[in-house]
């Protein structure tokens, strides 16, 4: 029992300032514009685990609807409210592949591939397909 009695505390300890820390970020959350370039960019801050979302570009599953957004933590993930996870049940057409046919389906991965071909034309940037189903 003596041994355990610290490392209860330790962790009793970290789980305080975790929590501290998830609601100092959800408190905190505030609008604020970014400009890039000629556009200028509402970002909302919010509590999840990816960032903010910082690109008005969107995703949407066809399989699922669900509208998957790019943030700060250079992924793709769920648009607030869309849930925590990218759902991919298991009959899904959109498995990240970029063939034509995934193409036909408007598979996010395959638009994606296919606007970043477009941007290459047009010499701007765009933004990563990684992660998309």
């Amino acid at each position: 029992m003596k041994n355990t009695t610290p490392i209860l505390a330790i962790t009793a300890s970290l789980s305080f300032i975790g929590y501290s820390l998830g609601f100092a970020q959800i408190t905190n959350a505030n609008p604020r514009e970014v400009n890039s370039g000629e556009q200028s960019l509402r970002i909302l801050a919010q509590g999840s685990p990816w960032g903010q979302v910082v690109s008005p570009q969107t995703y949407t599953n066809p399989d699922t609807g669900q509208v998957l957004c790019f943030y700060s933590s250079s992924r793709w993930a769920p648009c607030p409210d869309q849930g925590n996870t990218i759902i991919i049940p298991p009959n899904a057409k959109c498995r990240g592949g970029v063939s034509m046919q995934d193409l036909m389906n408007q598979c996010p991965a395959a638009i994606c591939l296919m606007d970043q071909s477009q941007a290459r034309l047009s010499d701007t940037r765009a933004l990563p397909c990684t992660g998309l189903p």
